[in-house]
């Protein structure tokens, strides 16, 4: 099996598995409770939180666990609007976010926001001179990924901070690092964002949980209300086992990164070429700028879905854009939006590794790969 759809999830390590068992059999009491069973997994949460804010280089109290990505995203967006709506009725989004953020913005525009959707070109380049030019008094808030989870163009969080700064704006920065978590490293000083949202199973942990960082001073309102866990901001009982796999993953995922890094990124840069071998095929991914896991290209005149299921069953197992994008079918794709034809995003594939990925396994998919492309051209008489 050759598994290269890693940005969609990842295969948990053996010990995350193993964390997550301990805890969910053994570790099984409420954190909440005021028995020692109780007290056991709130030292337990306690130490999670401590790992996973070390990550991110923050502090423990700046760190809110969630169900996973998409509702940290939506606490993040929506926790801070409607609890500073004085702040403005302006907001800011790349017009490339995934679906949990683009959707809270097209909601946000039916509630009466004034919603600015900043430019991507071709080249995956994010435009900042329109934020530069579009930020007002009215921003409230800005939210721009750092890694585009399609392409993998990645964005100069820091440059926004700078523009916010020199504007002497009071809006508020949102980053989603889903797709830049344990792929790159960063910190959230480093960023500048005042909200970051990571989630566990992109870096081998379990389905299920995230995290959200909120800079310290930021009053925020829960989406959710219920029984005041996590400091009021997600209320519901924790998922202890998850949070616990979640930590786990983050500290084996974190250890030697920028050596998992290199490898990555030698891995992409031999996929690439291999790719450019075959007629016919463009390259999404930007050269530069781009993440170490990701590359994105079209095979022009066959359809995503077909090389997908062509692949699927020769044991490769790919992607046609984002998983959780799959079912919409009433919005432009991200090449679209990029500028690019409806065929060339009709035709794009996604591949992506993890830190687990080798370069055998890369060699060998690329074979198939190439003889599979090759033989659907030859079928579909495409020149």
């Amino acid at each position: 099996m050759y598994y290269l759809d890693n940005s969609a999830t990842t295969r948990p390590y053996l010990e995350v598995v193993e964390t997550v068992s301990h805890s969910l059999y053994e570790g099984f009491g409420n954190p909440s409770s005021l028995h020692s069973l109780g007290f056991a997994s709130e030292q337990a949460l306690r130490q999670a939180r401590k790992t996973i804010a070390a990550t991110l280089g923050a502090k423990e109290k700046e760190i809110t666990f969630t169900s996973g990505g998409t509702e940290a995203n939506n606490i993040a967006i929506l926790g801070y609007l409607r609890r500073n709506r004085r702040k403005g009725n302006h907001v800011m989004v790349s017009a490339v976010e995934h679906a949990s953020v683009l959707n809270i913005f097209r909601r946000l525009e039916e509630e009466g926001y004034r919603v600015s959707y900043i430019p991507v070109s071709r080249e995956g380049s994010l435009d900042y001179a329109f934020v530069e030019r579009e930020l007002c008094e009215e921003t409230a808030l800005v939210s721009v990924m750092q890694v585009n989870n399609e392409v993998g163009s990645w964005f100069d969080i820091p440059r926004i901070r700078r523009i916010l700064e020199e504007k002497k704006s009071g809006a508020v920065l949102h980053c989603d690092c889903v797709q830049a978590y344990g792929k790159m490293p960063f910190s959230v000083k480093e960023l500048g964002a005042d909200l970051v949202t990571v989630s566990a199973h992109k870096v081998h942990g379990p389905k299920g949980v995230g995290a959200l960082y909120v800079r310290e001073g930021l009053l925020m309102e829960p989406v959710l209300f219920g029984g005041g866990q996590e400091n009021g901001l997600r209320n519901g009982t924790e998922n202890l086992p998850g949070i616990a796999g979640f930590a786990k993953a983050a500290e084996l995922t974190m250890r030697d990164l920028p050596e998992k890094i290199e490898r990555m990124r030698e891995i992409q840069r031999y996929f690439i070429e291999e790719l450019r071998k075959i007629k016919r095929v463009e390259i999404n991914t930007p050269p530069d700028n781009c993440a170490p896991h990701i590359v994105n290209a079209s095979f022009l005149g066959i359809r995503s879905e077909i090389l997908l299921h062509t692949l699927e069953q020769k044991e490769v197992y790919v992607s046609s854009g984002s998983a959780c994008a799959s079912n919409d079918k009433k919005h432009k794709k991200v090449l679209e939006v990029m500028g690019h034809d409806r065929e060339r995003a009709d035709s794009s594939v996604r591949f992506s590794f993890s830190t687990e990925t080798t370069m055998q396994e890369i060699r060998e998919a690329a074979i198939i790969i190439r003889e599979a492309v090759e033989d659907l051209q030859r079928k579909l008489r495409i020149r």
